[in-house]
């Protein structure tokens, strides 16, 4: 059952990947999930055949999802679009009001500047300074 040459005692991340035909991104995932026992060593990761072995040995074959169980999956999977959806839009919602209190705010502020500095330039021009 094994793929491995028989004089292979280790083999790297990228033959991993490989003889499982995937890329090796996939392999050090594989390895930094904890999925598969690695040996470091001389500064490289090296993975021991006996833990290939194993992982080839704990395979099963592929007997399809049930449809109702992926029917389910579809549906809550629309569900949580859905809440996520109306989560951003209430959120998008309380910011534009904080938005548009905040511009309120800023132009009664610039209002009462302005309605000061009429009453000083009053004042001014009332003592003929």
């Amino acid at each position: 059952m094994s793929k491995l040459p028989p004089e292979k005692v280790v083999i790297t991340p990228e033959e991993f990947a490989a003889l499982f035909g995937k890329s090796q991104t996939w392999g050090y995932r594989q390895l930094y999930a904890g999925k598969v026992k690695v040996i470091t060593g001389y500064g490289r990761l090296m993975i021991p055949a006996s833990e290939v072995e194993r992982l080839l040995e704990s395979a099963a074959p592929y007997e399809g999802a049930a449809y109702g169980k992926a029917e389910e999956l579809r549906v809550s999977r629309k569900q949580k679009r859905a809440s996520s959806k109306n989560r951003w839009k209430n959120a998008l919602r309380k910011h534009r009001s904080r938005q548009a209190k905040s511009s309120q705010r800023q132009r009664g502020d610039l209002a009462k500047v302005s309605a000061a500095k009429r009453s000083a330039l009053r004042k001014l021009n009332r003592s003929g300074g």
